[in-house]
């Protein structure tokens, strides 16, 4: 006789906080039913374990973020933090922010499915070494600026940017992921999403002002210490909308371009949350053999203390570094429209101000319909045997179809 096994349940109590906070995910509208199945474990999150899966509905890859209550007892504001994520992400359709495909919950856990990004985070580039190729690195801050401007045109400061949130897809795209930290600033002046530290939402954010056009942020205490900006360790100045998301660019390019964190000539984070406290200073500049000047100026500009004065990542799109590289790449583009066959733009008013995220959607079509037309029998899951392999692709699409975006640096400085 076989063994019958009893699942006991248990009635959700709403006057739980636990319980009740399921209840909110689960009926969330982005609370999605979908067939897949997990894979690979790829890294750890704020709260919880990512996993590349196969979407098997439509046979894509994605990843997936699982974070399980039990292992997270005592985060009363767990709940509070996954609610006000999602709500930002929800609001976001950007080529270089992260697309967010909804949530599964259970009991005991709740899924995220995110877009997956095959390259990796920007962190883990930088453990091989700085980004020597300023080609290279202008190509990753115009993606960086352009997604920036994007998040403060919908009113989001992101608060927490850094390599470890800043990812690379197979084309060498960059997308924003993390917004655990992330603040809405509506019109009105009020406050809809609270940081990780925070509950429910205020009727309206303390010392909260508008000058001179520019909504000012309550600068409570978020992000990473060696990438905070000076107004918020003090937690007294106002500053312009997003300003320091753009000192915390800054700390990322200053990065990139040293293979150096910032502050690292100090020891620990508290000596450099004190240092950052009281700076009158930028943290040390690139030498001039790592870095143009012009480079070194446009990360001058994102570090000024004053973060009334610091420009926002429209005005630095108009900096003369990346005005150098814009133009390079607009030559580039006017050069493939009148030497090889006009591949429509891709749909989506947001390519529109993502040049590169567009160039680089445009090079994979290019690739797409090549293969196919030297395979016209292969299902979009399907992979191409050696007669369609990347040796048989034309030499300029296989040189900039394999590397991405890369491919374009070798190309624009050709221009």
């Amino acid at each position: 006789m076989g063994t019958e096994y009893h699942i006991i349940g248990r009635v959700l109590d709403e006057r739980v906080l636990v319980d009740r906070s399921v209840v909110f995910l689960a009926g969330s509208s982005s609370n999605v039913s979908i067939r897949w199945q997990q894979s690979t474990f790829i890294g750890a999150g704020s709260f919880g374990s990512v996993y590349l899966a196969i979407n098997l509905d439509s046979n894509t890859l994605m990843a997936v973020k699982e974070i399980k209550f039990q292992e997270t007892a005592g985060l009363t504001n767990l709940y509070s933090y996954i609610r006000d994520e999602l709500r930002v992400m929800e609001m976001l359709h950007h080529p270089n922010v992260v697309e967010y495909y909804g949530i599964e919950v259970h009991r005991d856990k709740v899924y995220i499915f995110e877009e997956y990004c095959k390259g990796g985070s920007l962190a883990a580039l930088l453990e091989h070494g700085r980004i020597e190729d300023e080609g290279i690195l202008q190509v990753y801050t115009l993606q960086m600026l352009e997604g920036l401007a994007y998040l403060h045109s919908q009113g989001v400061v992101h608060r927490d940017i850094k390599p470890d949130n800043i990812l690379l897809d197979h084309m060498g795209v960059i997308k924003y992921v993390d917004f655990g930290a992330a603040k809405i600033i509506a019109k009105n002046h009020r406050t809809l999403q609270r940081t990780r530290r925070g509950s429910e939402p205020p009727p309206a954010v303390p010392g909260q002002t508008e000058v001179n056009g520019q909504f000012g942020v309550n600068n409570s205490l978020t992000g990473t210490p060696m990438y905070m900006s000076p107004e918020v360790i003090r937690n007294n100045k106002q500053g312009r909308h997003g300003a320091m998301d753009i000192w915390s660019l800054g700390c990322v390019v200053l990065e990139c371009a040293t293979g150096r964190k910032p502050w690292s000539n100090l020891d620990n984070e508290w000596a450099i949350m004190f240092h950052i406290g009281v700076a009158t200073q930028h943290p040390p500049l690139p030498d001039p053999g790592q870095l143009s000047d012009m480079g070194i100026d446009f990360i001058r500009q994102c570090l000024m203390i004053d973060p009334m004065s610091r420009p926002t990542a429209i005005e630095l799109m108009d900096h003369p570094w990346m005005l150098d590289f814009r133009e390079k790449l607009e030559n580039y583009e006017k050069a493939e429209n009148v030497n090889t066959t006009s591949v429509p733009i891709p749909a989506g008013g947001s390519y529109e101000v993502a040049s590169v995220a567009r160039q680089a959607a445009i090079l994979q079509e290019q690739e797409t319909e090549l293969i196919q037309a030297q395979s016209p029998s292969l299902s979009p899951i399907q992979t191409p045997e050696s007669g369609a392999s990347s040796a048989s692709l034309s030499p300029g699409l296989q040189e900039k179809g394999s590397e991405g975006i890369l491919g374009l640096v070798s190309q624009t400085n050709g221009t």
